[in-house]
């Protein structure tokens, strides 16, 4: 090798070095990169933040192995919600008397059930395969005295705080009156194997496995009122085989005794909640039959629970926050992209390569709020935005061609701002520009227009149906409007309410809701991943990590400083759920006919930060709007993101078979999760 080629090989070298050490590195904010040469500080900020993931594998790896744990304690939370809400229905009095007590303050715990045809027992060993959500709260055993066929039978659960799964046994007397006994309904031997150590040719055992084969699916399905069906199909399985010796010139029947019948009747329920909790396929040919019914039976009580999670329109803030965050930004990148590649989004340059304008088509893949959904990710997606920078956005919002414009916030790295230009809305009444461009205030949008309008639940709707309606299938505001305007006694022009709806949907959904940048997803993930590490559960509201003081959650706010530098102090929009607020707002308003004036306020809409009343200083609505999850964490929102990821099967499975396998069977979740993780 030549000197020549040595000293380019070196240099090469040299600068993937400088771009390792730049890329790996840990990043506090771009903006102590301003006084570099622009290619540095692009680098840095497309490696470090936007892009953080795409040039650090480790962090990648260790963030895909955080959300798959995020994405479990989704699963949890959400089935126990719904689990929780159907106990309690139960627990309420039915007919003088509730169909379930619980003594659940004194030593022992028991959960009693009533005797009732409103619960099927399928029903109740379903959802104690849940008992780790359940009963998060109580570590000692609880015991479950359930009808069975008329007779009660006893379960003790137990947490097992180490593995997140519990324990189960069957507690019986055998004979009555004797000390207790218990079956390990974890156990991978199953109850009933033991039947097939006697000989077929036993006549008793004959008669119960017969017996066994069609009641156990019938008391499976049966209410917890239902009594005598055991009974009754072993008289007449004892009458077949009595006959069948006589028949045969065989020994007569022998009586079968109390103590083999309890046994089998035992070991039948055993059977029965061994299959709920433990899940082993039996052995022996002659119970798989059984096995697979009640399997199916199961399968259909977890798909309907399943079908109920999928079908919640709303979620907690908390939750809809979470699902946001765990998207990166090379999510939204690669959808971008895609949408490019068929057209639908058509980026234009000047002749310095500088991006000037988006059109995004219409289309009918992809409705209005998805559209915004994206545009929240502006900056991820295009880092090479520089302050000052003005692209103007072309979405048939309402079949309007106004459009807008986004720019880089001066104040904020990774803020959005939007602002309108009078010549594209020559038929409004012209607004003050700056610099050529108008950037709407609330006070602008609410209180000098849309709160106005006389109809201002007409109007919602239309702004929602706009929200929730394909690009190719927009109301045609100006349309719609028309008469809007009309009935508002001149006070407000059609083109103005145009306008003004145009801004409020964008800044409010697109602006207020920006992304933040990959570097503080992960962050925030870690933060839920501590509590989850720590409680065994997802965070309260108060715990969910703080979008205002990113150096480290609620739960360490004033008592453990971080030193600086250690997190990123990049933030992006108010809050990444301001899009479903707003959303809510507009409900609201549809629901009371309640003007935009009166809604759209600091204390329903605290992105708002004008808004005071005399003598008091002006609301902080960017403080505000962070810490809205910490104050509102547990109230209802439109779903979203989190509906997006309830509708997939993940890791092959759905939200509630990986929330049962998590109590159940957690290494064998683990191990499903770790294969995933690694795609």
């Amino acid at each position: 090798m030549d000197s020549k080629e040595a000293h380019q090989r070196r240099l090469l070298l040299f600068f993937i070095g400088i771009f390792l050490l730049l890329t790996l590195a840990e990043v506090d904010s771009c903006q102590k990169l301003r006084l570099l040469s622009y290619p540095t500080k692009y680098l840095r900020c497309f490696a470090g933040n936007q892009h953080y993931f795409h040039f650090n594998a480790p962090a990648l790896l260790k963030h895909r192995y955080n959300v798959r744990k995020i994405d479990e304690y989704f699963a949890r939370e959400l089935v126990f919600e719904k689990i929780e809400k159907r106990w309690n229905y139960w627990k309420k009095l039915t007919g003088g008397q509730p169909i379930i007590k619980e003594e659940l303050g004194k030593t022992p715990k028991t959960v009693t059930f009533l005797p009732t045809n409103s619960i099927a027992l399928k029903e109740i060993l379903h959802d104690l395969q849940f008992f780790p959500l359940l009963f998060r709260d109580h570590n000692d055993p609880i015991t479950f005295n359930i009808p069975v066929d008329g007779e009660t039978m006893k379960l003790r659960l137990q947490n097992n705080e180490e593995t997140g799964q519990f324990l189960a046994h069957n507690v019986f007397n055998d004979p009555p009156g004797t000390a207790d006994q218990t079956t390990d309904l974890f156990d991978e031997i199953n109850p009933l194997e033991e039947f097939n150590n006697i000989e077929d040719s036993s006549d008793h055992v004959h008669i119960f496995k017969n017996v066994l084969k069609v009641v156990i699916p019938e008391i499976y399905s049966a209410s917890l009122g239902r009594t005598g069906e055991f009974n009754e199909q072993l008289r007449i399985e004892e009458d077949v085989q009595r006959a069948k010796n006589e028949r045969d010139g065989k020994a007569v029947l022998t009586p079968i005794s109390e103590n083999s019948r309890n046994a089998a009747f035992r070991k039948g329920f055993e059977f029965m909640a061994a299959g709920n909790f433990g899940g082993h396929v039996p052995k022996k040919a002659w119970l798989r039959p059984i096995h697979d019914a009640l399997q199916t039976e199961r399968k259909i009580i977890t798909d309907k629970l399943n079908g109920e999670i999928e079908a919640d329109e709303t979620t907690k803030i908390k939750y809809e926050l979470t699902a946001k965050m765990l998207k990166t930004g090379q999510d939204a990148k690669r959808r971008w992209d895609e949408l490019k590649h068929d057209g639908i989004i058509v980026p234009k340059y000047d002749a310095n390569g500088k991006l000037t304008q988006v059109k995004i088509k219409e289309t009918d893949v992809m409705i209005l709020s998805e559209s915004f959904e994206l545009l929240q990710s502006f900056l991820q997606i295009y880092p090479e935005v520089e302050n000052g920078q003005r692209i103007k956005i072309n979405i048939p919002i309402g079949n309007t061609k106004g459009g807008v414009y986004l720019s880089r916030a001066i104040r904020g790295e990774e803020q959005l701002v939007v602002g309108t230009r009078n010549e594209d809305w020559p038929e409004s009444t012209p607004r003050k520009e700056n610099g050529g461009m108008f950037r709407p205030s609330y006070d602008d949008m609410v209180d000098k227009v849309l709160g106005k309008v006389t109809e201002p639940a007409i109007f919602s709707d239309v702004l929602l149906g706009a929200c929730v309606s394909g690009l190719d299938n927009q109301p045609d505001f100006d349309a719609q409007f028309e008469s809007i305007s009309a009935s508002s006694n001149g006070m407000v022009k059609t083109a103005d309410l145009t306008r003004s709806s145009v801004e409020l949907l964008t800044i409010s959904m697109v602006a207020e809701a920006a992304s933040p940048p990959d570097i503080l997803k992960a962050q925030f993930v870690e933060d839920i991943i501590e509590v989850i590490d720590k409680e065994k559960r997802f965070p309260t509201a108060n715990e969910m990590p703080s979008l205002e003081d990113p150096y480290g959650n609620m739960l360490n706010a004033g008592k453990t400083p971080v030193k600086a530098g250690k997190r990123t102090t990049v933030k992006a929009g108010r809050n990444p759920v301001n899009a479903e607020i707003t959303m809510n707002l507009l409900k609201e308003i549809s629901r009371t006919n309640v003007g935009f004036d009166v809604v759209f306020v600091n204390s329903k809409y605290p992105a708002r930060g004008v808004v005071k009343k005399d003598g008091e200083p002006p609301k902080e609505g960017t403080k505000d709007a962070r810490i809205y999850v910490q104050r509102n964490g547990d109230s209802e929102i439109p779903s979203h993101a989190l509906r997006e990821l309830t509708h997939s099967v993940y890791y092959g499975q759905t939200v509630a078979e990986i929330a049962r396998l998590s109590c159940v069977n957690p290494k064998k979740l683990r191990v499903v999760m770790l294969c995933f993780a690694s795609c």
